[in-house]
C-alpha cells in the first residue's frame, strides 16, 4: 500500500452508503458506485479480506470496496432469493454467507472476484443493468439448517459457524463437512418459576477465538420481561445453557467479545443503552452511556480489543474504552447505520498535528478580529 495510506473504520448505511472515518483527522466520507445508488444497495453485512471490504447488500449481492483507492467495483449477485444478509464470513480463500433463510452457502472467493471483473467489464462498456442481466455465482456448497420463522445472527470461528434466530434453535455446523448436519444444538430452557415457556428467540452470537463456548444473548422469562447473555458448552452433555445473566428488559440485538478467552462482553439493546459485562463478575454490569436508539452493530478494535465502536438508529459512530466505560469520540454520519467494522491500525484518538493546526487557526482568527478592530477604532478617532 502506499505510504500516506491511513486505514479507517467504515460504517454501513441503510441508504447504501459506505462511510469511511478518520478518527485521526475527524473526518468522515462517503461511498458508492460504480452504478446508480438504489435502496436495494443497503449494506446489511461487511467483511474484510485480502485488505479489502466485502459489502454484503440487501438485493443479495456483495460489492467490493478497495480501501487503497477508495472506489467500489461493480457488484456480483449470490442470492436471488428476498432473504437478508444475516452475517458474512471467510475461511480458507472461501466466502460463507448466512440468509435469514437458513441457508449456509460458501464460494470460492477467486471465482466471486472473477465474476465481479466480467461485471466491470460490462458496465465499463455501457451496460448499466449489467447486474440484473448477470447470472448468479455458483455456490460450492449450501447447508440448510432447521429454521422456525427466520435467521437473526451468525457467527464464525475457522471451519465452525453458529446460527440462531426467531423460534430457531442455536445450532452450529462445520464448513468442512457439511454433510454432517448440525454438530451442536441448543435445547429450550426450562420454563421459569411461573411455568411459562421460555421464547426461542436469539439476537446475536459470539464464538471467541480461545474459547469451545459459544455465547449468545436471547429473550428471557416472560414473567419479569428479562434479557440475557447465556452461554453454552457444545462439549457438555446438557444442550442447555450453562450460564444464564439477565440484563435490561428490552431486547439485546449486538453483542462482540472483549478479549479472545471469552469472559467479557460489550452488550447493545434497542433502547440505546449499552453495558460492559465480565462472566467471572456477573453481577457487576458496568454502563457504556452516551449511545440513543437501537445499537444495530458493536466491534471492538483489532488492535486494542478493549475499545469498541458502535452505531445505530442516533446516526452517531460511538467510540468506548472499556476499561474506563467512557465515551472517547462520536462523530455524526447523518444516516441511520446497519454496521460498523474497524480496519488493523485505524486511528483512534485525533493526532497531535491536526490538533496544534487547528489551535493555530483560532489563533489567527482571534488575531485578525483584534486587529481589525483596532483599526476600526484609529479609524473612528481620525474621523473624529
Amino acid at each position: 500500500m502506499a505510504s500516506d495510506y491511513e486505514p479507517s473504520i467504515f460504517c454501513g448505511a441503510a441508504t447504501g452508503l459506505l462511510k469511511s472515518v478518520n478518527l485521526g483527522k475527524r473526518s468522515a466520507a462517503n461511498h458508492y458506485g460504480p452504478n446508480e445508488l438504489e435502496k436495494n444497495q443497503e449494506i446489511e453485512q461487511m467483511i474484510f479480506e485480502d485488505k479489502k471490504l466485502l459489502c454484503g447488500m440487501k438485493n443479495g449481492g456483495v460489492k467490493i470496496f478497495d480501501t487503497e483507492k477508495k472506489e467500489f467495483e461493480f457488484p456480483a449477485k449470490l442470492t436471488d432469493d428476498e432473504s437478508s444478509w444475516k452475517g458474512l464470513h471467510s475461511h480458507n480463500g472461501r466466502l460463507i454467507g448466512v440468509s435469514s433463510n437458513g441457508l449456509i452457502r460458501t464460494w470460492r472467493v477467486d471465482q466471486l472476484l472473477k465474476a465481479i471483473e466480467n461485471n466491470n467489464n460490462q458496465f465499463k462498456n455501457g451496460d448499466a443493468k449489467a447486474f440484473d442481466s448477470s447470472g448468479m455465482v455458483e455456490c460450492e456448497s449450501q447447508i440448510e439448517s432447521a429454521v422456525g420463522d427466520e435467521v437473526k445472527c451468525s457467527a464464525s470461528k475457522n471451519n465452525l459457524i453458529a446460527i440462531g434466530g426467531e423460534n430457531t434453535q442455536l445450532q452450529m455446523f462445520d464448513i468442512e463437512n457439511p454433510e454432517k448436519g448440525a454438530t451442536f444444538k441448543s435445547k429450550n430452557c426450562r420454563p421459569d418459576k411461573l411455568q411459562l415457556h421460555i421464547p426461542i428467540h436469539f439476537t446475536s452470537v459470539i464464538l471467541p477465538p480461545k474459547s469451545e463456548s459459544i455465547v449468545c444473548t436471547a429473550y428471557g422469562s416472560l414473567t419479569n420481561q428479562s434479557h440475557e447473555l447465556r452461554v453454552y458448552d457444545p462439549r457438555a452433555a446438557m444442550r442447555r445453557p450453562v450460564k444464564r445473566i439477565e440484563w435490561e428488559r428490552h431486547p439485546i440485538i449486538s453483542s462482540c467479545s472483549l478479549d479472545q478467552e471469552g469472559h467479557k462482553f460489550a452488550l447493545g439493546n434497542v433502547r440505546g443503552k449499552m453495558a460492559m459485562i465480565d462472566l467471572r463478575q456477573e453481577k457487576r454490569v458496568r454502563p457504556l452511556k452516551g449511545a440513543a436508539g437501537s445499537i444495530r452493530s458493536i466491534v471492538s478494535h483489532p488492535d486494542k480489543p478493549e475499545v469498541i465502536a458502535a452505531v445505530g438508529l442516533d446516526r452517531y459512530l460511538h467510540i468506548f474504552d472499556t476499561k474506563t466505560c467512557t465515551r472517547k469520540q462520536k462523530i455524526y454520519l447523518k444516516s441511520q447505520l446497519n454496521s460498523v467494522i474497524i480496519e488493523p491500525g485505524a486511528a483512534l484518538e485525533r493526532k497531535v498535528e491536526e490538533v496544534l493546526k487547528d489551535n493555530e487557526d483560532e489563533d489567527k482568527d482571534s488575531n485578525d478580529i483584534d486587529d481589525q478592530e483596532n483599526e476600526n477604532i484609529w479609524k473612528e478617532l481620525d474621523a473624529a
